[in-house]
């Protein structure tokens, strides 16, 4: 039993006692005598609250023992009553509801019990831990605890500096670590490498940054958002921007190329400056629409109609007004806005066709190739001398000239020692003159000593030197005015070369017919033919041209085949080795055009440039050397 009233224990006192000693007492004398707690009035000296009650009025009874029942009305601890009144937190069992929480909130838990002086015993509530007792409750969701921070600094927490403290929350302090800032306090930092900072852009705008406008934002790393900015485009966004002034933007040029501004064939735009500067230093390769040989000698018809020639000018072939050969491309002299040049096979002479019509020749004229009139060598373009006759096509053989009136008719000038002028005799004619019979021809083709045209519905007509069958009547009889080609075939086109002639049929299909020595008829075999013969490989043509024994064609795909003579590897192929069947030159290079002279080629790309190849003594290949090539090397501009 805890704390029992002092009376009660007195009596139990007694109760032991021996009875004589019992015997000799007197109870009511008012003397407190052994085994009496009190004695009348006599209470020595005892009250309520010396017996442990809080109030009450102590009486003794008949019995000389203390009469406790008004000390009990007053309460004491150990009732299992909370006098709060007189200080009890608690009494037994009973707690008034308390909980070691309620008892201080910074408690997390345990189990509140009383105490025997009636006040709570908090052993187990401390157990439990509470905000301030130095250990982090991180599961009560203390950050910290007194000294106590863990690991955690103003760094880890993501702020760039300043001393981490404990609340009295147990909760981190962090005034220290805000004066030094963070990202995320919408104050840009700059000295600590922030750009920007929630709502503080800092001291840059799109505009400052390159871009045209739009509005900067600001990411959850203080790092700037261009979005909003890059819709409003800057130079170096690769889209050239016209309403801000730019020409181009990086690798876009708002569809200028080289040959858009430059007028050239190869290379690379450079855009520079603020996006307003396209540099075409890269820019080369000048582009041509035509290109013929003649001898050592080539000659071009640029995209603008100006004639260019280069290569050997003993006899002013090339047109430039001085007898100087030139291993680049070199302007014709005067104005002409030419066409074409026409397909040559002139030692030392070329024509060309200009827009109006007219034909003009330049070189040698000994023969009256040139068609003035006279025997004289010209070293810039003379105009052919004819009355009323509009040209749509002109070709030159080795000494004499021939042009398709547009009417039909063909006139011819020149020499004419096997009738190659068709003119029914053999004399030289120093003007043109219309070959016999010829009113339909919708092509013509001048071959070293003879000629042939196409006329309407597609046959051939030949006339001139026969004696390797090039006129392809089945004869090697030589004829002043025309006959007709054996086979009757419809040719779509057709090319004279140095003593035989190739066509190609309204299918495509190729067919040679004269001398074979060199495998130029590209049958497989060195056998001449005085009718047409197809050539090999069954290949579909879009065009083909003669040399002097070698030839080439040009497929529907743009695939150049070449075969025949091939000494300086004039074919292309690498090597000296004469082809009897289609050989295929530079393999994925798409042409428009090729041309053969006696020790070169020259072959127009798609793109617009020319290509040349073989012997280059007189700088025939346009390369700026006379150096020769087995492969192709591009013409140099002028």
């Amino acid at each position: 039993m805890r704390h029992l009233p002092l009376l009660l224990t007195l009596l139990l006192t007694l109760a032991a006692c021996d009875e004589s000693t019992s015997a000799t007492s007197t109870c009511g004398d008012g003397v407190i005598d052994v085994g009496e707690q009190c004695d009348g009035g006599n209470l020595g000296g005892n009250a309520c609250t010396s017996l442990g009650y809080y109030s009450g009025n102590l009486v003794c009874s008949d019995q000389c023992t203390f009469d406790i029942t008004q000390c009990q009305a007053g309460g004491s601890c150990g009732d299992g009553v909370i006098q709060s009144e007189f200080g009890e937190q608690c009494d037994g069992v009973e707690l008034g509801g308390a909980t070691c929480h309620s008892v201080d909130a910074r408690y997390y838990g345990g189990q509140l019990t009383c105490s025997d002086d009636c006040t709570f015993n908090l052993v187990s509530c401390e157990t439990e831990g509470y905000c301030g007792d130095g250990i982090v409750q991180t599961t009560e969701g203390e950050e910290c605890d007194g000294p106590e921070l863990g690991d955690t600094t103003c760094e880890s927490l993501g702020y760039y500096a300043g001393t981490l403290s404990c609340a009295s929350n147990c909760a981190f302090d962090l005034e220290s670590c805000q004066e030094r800032g963070r990202c995320g306090d919408n104050i840009a930092q700059t000295n600590y490498g922030e750009a920007c900072d929630g709502i503080d852009l800092g001291v840059s705008t799109c505009q400052s940054l390159g871009f045209y406008g739009g509005q900067m934002q600001c990411d959850g790393q203080c790092a700037y958002v261009t979005a909003g900015c890059e819709a409003a485009g800057r130079c170096g966004d690769g889209v050239v921007q016209i309403n801000y002034n730019e020409t181009c933007d990086g690798s876009a040029f708002n569809g200028q190329t080289c040959i858009s501004m430059e007028n050239l064939a190869y290379g690379e735009l450079l855009c520079e400056g603020a996006c307003t500067t396209v540099n075409t230093a890269d820019c080369h390769g000048k582009r041509y629409a035509n290109v013929q040989l003649s001898g050592g000698a080539s000659c071009a018809v640029d995209m603008d109609r100006v004639g260019w020639c280069w290569g050997t000018n003993n006899k002013g072939q090339l047109g430039t007004g001085l007898p100087v050969n030139s291993s680049i491309p070199t302007a014709i002299a005067g104005s002409h806005a030419f066409t074409s040049f026409g397909h040559a096979l002139g030692f030392e002479h070329i024509c060309g066709l200009t827009i109006q019509g007219n034909i003009y020749c330049q070189g040698a004229g000994g023969s009256g190739q040139l068609g003035t009139g006279g025997t004289y060598d010209a070293y810039e373009p003379v105009l052919v001398v004819v009355s009323g006759i509009t040209f749509t096509e002109v070709t030159s053989g080795y000494y004499h000239s021939c042009g398709l009136g547009s009417l039909g008719g063909v006139y011819c000038w020149g020499q004419n020692s096997d009738g190659q002028l068709g003119f029914q005799d053999t004399a030289d004619k120093l003007s043109p003159v219309p070959a016999w019979g010829v009113t339909e021809a919708i092509a013509v083709s001048g071959g070293g000593y003879h000629t042939c045209v196409l006329v309407q519905g597609g046959a051939a007509q030949c006339w001139g030197e026969n004696s390797n069958g090039q006129l392809g009547n089945g004869t090697t009889t030589s004829a002043t005015s025309r006959v007709d080609v054996s086979g009757g075939h419809s040719f779509s086109s057709i090319s004279a070369g140095g003593a035989y002639t190739c066509a190609l049929d309204q299918a495509g299909a190729a067919w040679c017919w004269g001398w074979n020595n060199y495998g130029q008829l590209g049958t497989g075999n060195y056998t001449a033919s005085t009718t047409p013969v197809a050539v090999s490989g069954g290949h579909t043509f879009a065009s083909i041209t003669t040399g002097y024994s070698s030839t080439c064609g040009i497929d529907t795909t743009g695939q150049l085949w070449c075969w025949g003579y091939n000494g300086g590897s004039l074919l292309g192929t690498g090597d000296s080795i004469n082809r009897t069947t289609p050989t295929l030159i530079t393999p994925g290079t798409q042409w428009r055009a090729v041309s053969l002279a006696l020790g070169h080629t020259c072959a127009l790309e798609d793109a617009g440039g020319i290509w040349c190849w073989g012997y280059n003594g007189g700088g025939q290949l346009g390369d700026g050397t006379t150096t020769a090539t087995s492969s192709p090397v591009l013409t140099l501009d002028p």
